[in-house]
């Protein structure tokens, strides 16, 4: 999920949804261009029973759910 040039109060809704249409056990890799969106979704999606696999931090900044 590309959430590049998203507001960071909007991530964590957006990804919430397509959580919401997927199955049990499927994974979601979410692309920030934010550093603090980052930090911000993995406290939101923890605090919501939601593991957090990887975080990469990079030019590209990726968090896979």
């Amino acid at each position: 999920m590309n959430l590049k040039a998203t507001v960071c109060s909007d991530n964590y809704a957006k990804a919430k949804l397509a959580f919401a249409a997927m199955k049990h056990g499927q994974g979601l890799k979410v692309v920030v261009d934010y550093e603090v969106a980052v930090t911000d979704l993995t406290k939101a999606m923890r605090s919501e029973e939601y593991k957090v696999l990887k975080q990469t931090r990079n030019n590209r900044n990726k968090l896979i759910l």
